[in-house]
C-alpha cells in the first residue's frame, strides 16, 4: 500500500518558485494545467510554509496580548 505524506510535508509550489515566476504568476501554470487533466487533490497543491501555519500565528497573537 502507498504511503501518503502529510500535507505539511509537500514542498509549497510557490516557496519553490523562482522570483520571476512569483512575479508573473507563472508558478500557478502546471497547477491550472493539471486541473484541466482532472481533478484536482490536495496533494496537487502543495504543503504551506511554516509561517503560513496557524501555529506561528497563535504564537504571536498569544504575545500582543499579553503585554
Amino acid at each position: 500500500m502507498k504511503k501518503e505524506k502529510a500535507i505539511n510535508e509537500i514542498p509549497s509550489m510557490y516557496s519553490s518558485a523562482k522570483w520571476s515566476d512569483k512575479i508573473l504568476f507563472n508558478w500557478v501554470f502546471p497547477i491550472i494545467k493539471l486541473g484541466q487533466k482532472r481533478p484536482l487533490k490536495f496533494e496537487d497543491m502543495g504543503g504551506l510554509n511554516d509561517e503560513d501555519l496557524i501555529e506561528s500565528k497563535v504564537e504571536k497573537v498569544e504575545t500582543i496580548f499579553k503585554e
